[in-house]
């Protein structure tokens, strides 16, 4: 567990809070927007209702994720099984593969014809799109479930 939190703090957290306040402070009404979501959270005892913003704020939870979708850039690794000739590239069994996987967050397919953009409501407008396997900001593979839970 102690990995996991090292691994977040040097490479996923800070990017996503700078992305985040950049965001925010570049777009007049999306702070707004956000603003107001956010504002049931903060208790008149000076506490902070997490709950809430985990459970209650979408608006929130679109601009995490497109915030994820188009500044994160996450590698797989993989072992090579079986021998397999990719162009005139032959890759052998045994040797290592790195996969980059933010290729896949800028189809237009999936995430519509402005892909290359920044729309923090675009998870709003379409739900399933966290669990497409075209959006893959931890990677994939086993360790995805384990770094995606823990930073949220």
């Amino acid at each position: 567990m102690l990995f996991v939190l090292f691994r977040l703090i040097n490479t996923n957290a800070y990017l996503l809070c700078f992305w985040c306040l950049a965001y925010l402070l570049h777009d007049e009404m999306l702070l707004k927007d956000i603003t107001s979501e956010i504002q049931p959270a903060f208790q008149s005892d000076g506490s902070l209702n997490m709950q809430y913003l985990l459970d209650s704020c979408p608006l929130l939870d679109s601009l995490y994720e497109e915030i994820l979708r188009i500044s994160n850039y996450p590698i797989g690794v993989r072992v090579i099984t079986t021998a397999v000739a990719v162009g005139d590239t032959l890759l052998q069994p045994g040797r290592q593969l790195l996969m980059p996987y933010s290729q896949m967050h800028f189809d237009p397919e999936v995430f519509g014809s402005n892909a290359k953009e920044f729309d923090a409501k675009r998870f709003l407008y379409n739900k399933r799109l966290v669990r497409s396997s075209s959006y893959r900001p931890f990677g994939g593979g086993l360790t995805q479930i384990r770094y995606s839970s823990c930073i949220r």
